[in-house]
C-alpha cells in the first residue's frame, strides 16, 4: 500500500518531533521528587539492610544533579521527623542524666524551718547553709534539701498529741519525713520545739549527738528540756540563738533551737557535723 505524500510528511514530522524531545534533557530544578508507592511497598518487603542500601542509592541518584540547597531541602523533607525525634531523644537523655546525677548525690544537709513566716526572706538568707557545705568541701558533689514553710501550733494538737488537721498536706508530708529519717535537723522557735517533742517529730538529743557535742552543749547551757510523746521530760533541743549562723538565717524570731528528727547513720553524721560547724563558726 502506497503512502500519500501527505501521510509521508506527517510521519516525518512526528519522527522529527520525537527525536527533538529525546535530545532535550530533563531540567533539574532541585525540587523534591515524588516517591513511587510501588517502590516503597517493594522496599519494605526486603531485608532492612538491603532496604537501607536501596534508599541510599535512590537518594544519591535523585540528588546527583541537584544544587546544594536542593539537596538540603530534599534531605530535610524526607528526614525532618527523624531529625526532630533524634533531637528530642538526645535532649531527654541529657536531662534525665542530669536529674539522676543531682538526685543521686549524697545529702550534705536536709533541714526544715518551722514557724517562720517570711519565706522570701529565708531564701535570701540561706548562705550559711552553703557556707557550711563549702567549709567541708562538699558543696559541689553533695546536695542540700530544705523545707521552709512548716507551721506547728499547740492548738492544732489534741490531748493525745495527735494533729487535729490531718487534711494539711504540708504537715502530713513533714510528719512522714520525720518518721522516715528524711530530715537531719529542724530550725524552730519555742512553740515549734514543744510541738516537735510532744508529737515525736524530734528525738532526744542524747540519742543523736556525739559525746563531744553533747558535753559541749551541756557546758554552754544549750540543752533544752521538753516533754516527749509519753510526757517524759528530756533534752529535745539545742539553743543556738546567740550563734552567728542562726542569726544569719533570718528566721524572724529571737529564740532559735535545733532539734533532730532522724536517727539513721547519715542523719546522725550530718546533724553532728552541722552542729560542730555552727558552734565553732563565731
Amino acid at each position: 500500500m502506497k503512502l500519500s505524500e501527505k501521510d509521508i510528511k506527517s510521519k516525518d514530522d512526528s519522527q522529527n518531533t520525537e527525536t527533538e524531545s529525546k535530545d532535550i534533557p530533563e531540567e533539574k530544578t532541585g525540587d523534591i521528587p515524588e516517591e513511587k508507592t510501588e517502590d516503597n511497598l517493594e522496599n519494605y518487603t526486603r531485608n532492612p539492610f538491603k532496604r537501607m542500601k536501596l534508599e541510599r542509592m535512590r537518594m544519591a541518584e535523585q540528588m546527583k544533579d541537584m544544587t546544594t540547597s536542593g539537596k538540603i531541602k530534599y534531605i530535610f523533607y524526607y528526614y525532618k521527623w527523624h531529625m526532630l525525634i533524634t533531637l528530642i531523644a538526645v535532649f531527654f537523655i541529657f536531662y534525665l542524666i542530669d536529674v539522676i546525677y543531682k538526685n543521686s548525690r549524697p545529702v550534705a544537709l536536709s533541714y526544715v524551718i518551722v514557724n517562720s513566716f517570711d519565706i522570701e526572706g529565708i531564701y535570701n538568707k540561706i548562705d550559711p547553709i552553703y557556707e557550711y557545705a563549702d567549709y567541708y568541701g562538699i558543696r559541689e558533689n553533695h546536695k542540700i534539701d530544705a523545707v521552709t514553710d512548716i507551721t506547728l501550733k499547740e492548738e492544732s494538737f489534741d490531748e493525745n498529741n495527735q494533729s487535729t488537721d490531718m487534711t494539711n498536706y504540708r504537715y502530713i508530708s513533714f510528719s512522714n519525713g520525720c518518721g522516715n529519717d528524711y530530715f537531719d535537723v529542724i530550725f524552730t522557735d519555742t512553740e515549734g520545739l514543744k510541738v516537735c517533742s510532744m508529737a515525736a517529730h524530734a528525738r532526744p538529743v542524747k540519742d543523736i549527738l556525739t559525746p563531744e557535742n553533747f558535753e559541749r552543749c551541756k557546758e554552754e547551757n544549750r540543752l533544752i528540756t521538753q516533754k516527749g510523746y509519753e510526757g517524759e521530760p528530756d533534752y529535745y533541743g539545742v539553743d543556738i540563738s546567740d550563734l552567728p549562723v542562726a542569726k544569719a538565717m533570718n528566721l524572724r524570731y529571737d529564740d532559735i533551737y535545733l532539734c533532730f528528727p532522724g536517727d539513721s547513720e547519715s542523719n546522725i553524721e550530718n546533724a553532728n557535723k552541722f552542729l560542730a560547724y555552727i558552734l565553732q563558726a563565731r
